[in-house]
Parts: structure tokens; C-alpha cells; sequence
């Protein structure tokens, strides 16, 4: 099997009958899929009625309808079919001023659905969009993908005229963010799992980019003796109708993430012998998954799906667990490079965009969720974002590294075995050597530090102003742990 196939799993040809969501076996060895409706008996998928349409449109349509019927309902994939179907058989057949599939020929067919008061069908149809493109099948671009989600549908119960604006498939806010690699950096779980989490976000790929890395696309730069080594990794790009492996783009590593990818070179270690070709995120961890080390497109999305779910972090924004797929880490990362204003030709090329088009609705939206940030709202935050990173601890031992604020007694003690230097206490609540006294007047520092930030947003000075908000959550955590919060852990 060619890697594009193990990349595209997809593509291959589709299995003769599928289980559906409720359980029932549904037979698609022919062209008319009956499906299980106790509402309707004879609700029907005919793909006769596609002879002739765009063939690579249809086949994502197929492997789209499949992946409905086994994980939603009868209704939902029939729906889908049906609104699809109406767009693929009107670029047929209608007087569309591009018979393939392209950002004129769908505006074109959303605005044929507005005369009819139907824009909210449209809805499916960019879903149906967006899915064949996170699968990476072909005739799907990445760019358009992007374009859709700045389009207005009618009667869309979310929207994403302003991608920020959705808590559950929009760029994740700030605070999402910060507690999503607060929990990756308190986790020790499977190397595989951290790295590939980490490289998304730090990177904002697609997941083909992940599947396609090997373990000699890192590269350690060394110099003298007196200067650290850099590293990089050469990020395989994805342009459709080229090879696989034979552009890329070389990305700076920090070095808390070129530790990552060391540590999993070194666990490949174990499991590769003398194969020429070594994957750096392997299928499998067992030594008996020889068929096919690479992952496919849709187990990067899974597996980073599965390890958030693992990892229980709950979104500040909405209170509930929160939902991460790929293509949210995407927009994330262009919505936090916009607001470190970066220009959009460099977003462009971070993104790997052909020109500046697709990356201007970033511009437009403001993805910062908590611009208020008081007393209250960070002990309501805080346990939720976990940006305490020591122990809260009883003073039984006052006279050893003791921390100090102001005219206020001592706050903590310092476990550190060194001097770090840096000013305390305003950095001691986020470092991992901090034991904070249970019995010490949090509140009054969390005063203290929210009246300074308010401060410096009334001076103009918002920058200098945020850099306070993740010692402010920290603080609050630990107020709201004195007080008993079930959540704080």
C-alpha cells in the first residue's frame, strides 16, 4: 500500500455494509442505501442520481455519509446526502459559473438558497466541505476550507462569520489555551501524545503534515563550544496534485519542545531496527504493528482529540470539558500570531497559504475572551485555567526561604535549590517550587495585583498589563482553594 493511501485511508474503496448509530446494519454494496427509520422505512440514498457529477466530490461524499450513519443519526446523514447532492447535481446541470468546485461556485449555489429562503442548508454542505478536507481527499482545499468559515448562513444556530465568536469550533481564547498547556505541562503520559499535541499547537499544522514527519526531519544545528545548539524541523508541506515529502517548510524548535521530539526519537529507538524509512509519530507502540508505522490523517485528529479528553481540561469560557479537533489548533494559532501582529503575508507563510486572502478573517476577529479580569472572576477562572503550578502548604516552618510582598507577612517559602532572580512573588505563583501558606492573605496580594493591572490598562499600557493576567489566575486558584472549591484539586 502507497503512503498516500495510508495517509488517505479514506480513499479506499468503502466496506460493504457499515452499523449505524443505533446498532443496525446498513447495507451499502449497492447504489441505493436503504437506511434503519422507524419514522420512515424507506428513507433512501440513491447514488444514481450523481451519474456524471464531479466524481472526486462524490467520493467524498460517500466516505462523508458513512461517517455520519455510524455516528449521528438516520435524519442527519440523510439530510447530508440531500443538501449535497442538490449542490453537486446544480454545478451539473444549472447555468453555475464554474462547473467545479471552487469559492465562486459555492457562494454562487448560497446565494441560489437565499432567493429560495434556504440559506441554512448550506450549512451541511461546508461541513461536508471541511470533513473531506481534514481527511485530506482529493479536490479539497485547505485555503477554501478556511474561506467557508467566514461566511454568514442564514438560520446557522452558531455562525462563523467571526470564527471567534464559537466556543466550540472557533480558535480557542486565551485562557482555553493557557489551560490546555497547562494540563499538557503537568502531564506524564505517552511521549507520543505530548509531542503530537504540543507540534499542533506550536505549529497550527494540518494533520497530514504530522502524519508525513520522520525522525530525519529534525535537525540540531550545533555551534562553538559557548553557544547552545538550535534546532529545527522541516515540516513536510501539503499541496495537492504534488509528491508527498518533496517540499517543506523548516520550523524553529524551542527547546522544551526539541526535547519532546528527542526523547520520542529515542523511544523509536526501540521499536525501529534498520528501517529505512522511520516515521517520527508511529501507528502503534507494540513491536508487532509492522504493516503500516504511519498514522492516517484521521488518527492524528483522534489521538489529539482522545488525549484532551484524557487530560480533563475545562474551558474557562463555557465551563464545560473542552473540545480540541486540528483544524480549532489552526485557528487558534492564527488567531494568536494576529494578535502579536504579525502581518498577513508572514501569517500567510506560517500557514502555508498560496497568497494573503485566506488569512484575512483573522484580522477581523478578536479571539480574546476575558478582557475584564478582577477579584471575582479569577477565583471563578483560576481553578478551571490551573495556572498554580506549586502546593499550598501549612507554615510550619517560617524562617527558610520565606517570600515577602509589601507590608504583608510571608506568603510562602521558595523551594528552589538556586536563585532564579526574577521578582517576587508575581512570578512565584506560576513556578512549580512554590509552596504558598494556607494560612497567608492571598486575597489582599490578588487585590494588590489586580489594582496594578487595572492601573496599567488606565496608562494605555495593555501589554504590560496582560502580562500580569496568568499571575493574577494563579493567585485566584489559590484563594478559591482556601475557600473550599471542589474543583481546584
Amino acid at each position: 500500500m502507497s503512503r498516500h493511501l495510508q495517509l488517505v485511508s479514506e480513499n479506499d474503496s468503502l466496506p460493504k455494509s457499515t452499523i449505524d448509530a443505533a446498532g443496525y446494519k446498513v447495507d451499502l454494496s449497492t447504489p441505493k442505501w436503504r437506511l434503519n427509520s422507524l419514522a420512515d422505512p424507506h428513507t433512501l440514498i440513491n447514488w444514481n442520481r450523481l451519474e456524471r457529477c464531479n466524481e472526486s466530490a462524490v467520493a467524498a461524499l460517500r466516505v462523508h455519509i458513512v461517517r455520519l450513519i455510524e455516528t449521528l443519526s438516520t435524519g442527519s446523514a440523510y439530510n447530508a446526502f440531500q443538501r449535497v447532492a442538490s449542490f453537486l447535481i446544480a454545478l451539473r446541470d444549472s447555468d453555475a459559473p464554474d462547473k467545479s468546485i471552487t469559492l465562486s461556485s459555492l457562494t454562487w449555489y448560497l446565494e441560489e438558497l437565499r432567493k429560495q429562503r434556504r440559506g441554512s442548508f448550506f450549512q451541511e454542505i461546508r461541513t461536508w466541505y471541511t470533513s473531506s478536507t481534514d481527511r485530506y481527499l482529493e479536490g479539497f482545499s485547505d485555503e477554501l476550507a478556511f474561506a467557508l468559515h467566514d461566511l454568514r448562513i442564514e438560520g446557522c444556530a452558531k455562525g462563523f462569520a467571526v470564527l471567534s465568536s464559537d466556543p466550540e469550533e472557533g480558535p480557542l481564547s486565551e485562557l482555553e489555551e493557557v489551560a490546555l498547556r497547562n494540563a499538557l505541562s503537568r502531564d506524564n503520559g505517552p511521549i507520543g501524545d505530548r509531542l503530537i499535541l504540543s507540534l499542533a499547537l506550536a505549529f497550527g499544522t494540518n494533520p497530514a503534515n504530522l502524519a508525513l514527519l520522520d525522525e530525519k526531519d529534525f535537525e540540531i544545528q550545533r555551534f562553538d563550544g559557548k553557544t547552545p545548539p538550535a534546532y529545527f524541523l522541516n515540516m513536510p508541506r501539503i499541496k495537492k496534485g504534488t509528491s508527498e515529502r518533496v517540499e517543506f517548510k523548516k520550523r524553529y524548535l524551542d527547546d522544551s519542545l526539541a526535547a519532546l521530539v528527542m526523547e520520542q526519537i529515542k523511544e523509536n529507538a526501540d521499536y525501529y531496527k534498520n528501517e529505512k524509512v522511520r516515521p517520527l509519530l508511529r501507528k502503534g507502540y507494540s513491536k508487532n504493528a509492522r504493516e503500516s508505522p504511519y498514522l492516517t490523517t484521521t488518527m492524528v485528529t483522534e489521538r489529539i482529540m482522545n488525549y484532551v479528553r484524557r487530560l480533563a481540561v475545562v474551558s474557562p469560557r463555557t465551563g464545560d470539558p473542552l473540545k480540541i479537533t486540528t483544524r480549532r489548533l489552526r485557528y487558534t494559532f492564527a488567531s494568536k500570531m494576529v494578535r502579536q501582529g504579525i502581518p498577513p503575508g508572514d501569517l500567510a507563510e506560517l500557514m502555508d497559504h498560496t497568497d494573503t486572502q485566506h488569512v484575512l478573517v483573522y484580522y477581523k476577529a478578536d479571539s480574546r475572551f476575558v478582557e475584564r479580569l478582577d477579584v471575582t472572576v479569577a477565583q471563578r477562572i483560576g481553578p478551571m485555567v490551573k495556572a498554580f503550578m506549586g502546593e499550598v502548604v501549612d507554615s510550619h516552618n517560617k524562617t527558610i526561604d520565606i517570600i515577602t510582598y509589601r507590608d504583608l507577612p510571608g506568603i510562602g517559602q521558595c523551594g528552589a535549590s538556586f536563585i532564579c532572580g526574577l521578582s517576587a512573588p508575581k512570578n512565584c505563583y506560576t513556578c512549580p517550587k512554590f509552596n504558598a501558606f494556607n494560612d497567608s492573605p492571598h486575597d489582599e496580594v490578588l487585590a494588590s495585583v489586580v489594582g496594578e493591572r487595572d492601573e496599567l490598562l488606565a496608562g494605555g499600557y495593555e501589554l504590560l498589563a496582560k502580562q500580569l493576567d496568568l499571575t493574577i489566575l494563579a493567585i485566584g486558584e489559590v484563594v478559591a482553594r482556601k475557600k473550599g472549591c471542589s474543583s481546584c484539586g
